[in-house]
């Protein structure tokens, strides 16, 4: 995998200890945006927000729900309020609550900060109060990647498809950790299901799906099945230099010179320092001369 997948200074942060009480609250009464939820706020709605919040929490500093909601309102607001959110979400969990929310929001913010280890702790600790949720799931394995955690990263992938076996997000993960192992024939079952899922639901591969098994026929010698999917993913991705250059050495073994000179001068109009594409442009125009 790239180390691109799906993101500021670190603050010095405290580390938590895994706890596994389960949580008692009242659902309709939870403030709990989801990531993907957050711009449904208004800037001038949180403000008002956090201004009754501060308010009540300076009132009544042992009312560790408050700094609950208020450490999501200040999430809510951006990279540059995380020191204020954690210190809020922290201090309520060290009151003795014990909310999932609190959770989610702090191990996504140790993410995105890079405190990996950090963000595994959370994650885990929101996962034992509801071990369903579905983009925790994958953002613990997800984690587990980046922090080398590879074999972790595989069994918690397969946990995951044990429940949701067509998810394309965590095939399309799986399969790219496989390519990056070098166990191509495991990639290329993943990928083709992603693939084959995509065709079915009518929506579009993911990013470097075709790329990767357009390397895998290269690199197995298959060039006619590696043009296919290099240029499906290069009509996806048009800027795409990797593939461009992976094409273009698969044109040139297949004799279309046109192509690959085109894709070469591409190539290094981004990438000048290509030492591997300019020789191979010098010897596709000498070929043309000669």
């Amino acid at each position: 995998m790239n180390k691109k997948f799906v993101l500021v200074t670190a603050f010095v942060l405290l580390a938590t200890i895994v706890v596994s009480t389960i949580l008692i609250y009242t659902p309709q009464k939870e403030f709990f945006p989801r990531v993907n939820e957050a711009r449904i706020y208004s800037e001038e709605t949180i403000d008002k927000k956090i201004d009754v919040l501060e308010t009540q929490v300076n009132l009544n500093p042992d009312n560790p729900r408050n700094k609950v909601d208020l450490g999501i309102l200040y999430f809510l607001k951006g990279p540059q309020y995380y020191d204020k959110a954690i210190n809020l979400l922290d201090a309520s969990w060290r009151q003795g609550l014990s909310d999932k929310r609190i959770f989610y929001y702090l191990g996504y913010m140790y993410e995105f900060l890079k405190l990996y280890n950090f963000a595994i702790e959370e994650y885990k600790k929101y996962l034992t109060n509801d071990p369903e949720d579905l983009e925790i799931n994958i953002k613990l394995a997800n984690v587990y990647y980046y922090t080398g955690r590879i074999d972790d990263a595989i069994e918690q992938y397969y946990n995951i498809l044990n429940r949701h076996k067509d998810n394309i997000v965590v095939l399309t993960n799986l399969g790219t950790i496989y390519f990056e192992k070098g166990e191509y024939s495991d990639a290329q079952e993943c990928f083709a299901k992603v693939k084959n899922l995509c065709r079915k639901k009518n929506i579009v591969v993911p990013a470097k799906v075709n790329f990767y098994l357009g390397k895998i026929f290269f690199l197995n010698n298959n060039y006619h099945s590696a043009k296919q999917y290099l240029e499906e993913e290069l009509s996806s991705s048009p800027e795409d230099v990797e593939t461009q250059s992976l094409l273009a050495q698969t044109y040139a073994i297949l004799n279309d010179r046109q192509n690959a000179i085109s894709l070469c001068e591409k190539v290094l109009q981004k990438d000048p320092k290509n030492k591997k594409i300019r020789l191979l442009l010098y010897n596709l125009k000498k070929a043309q001369t000669s």
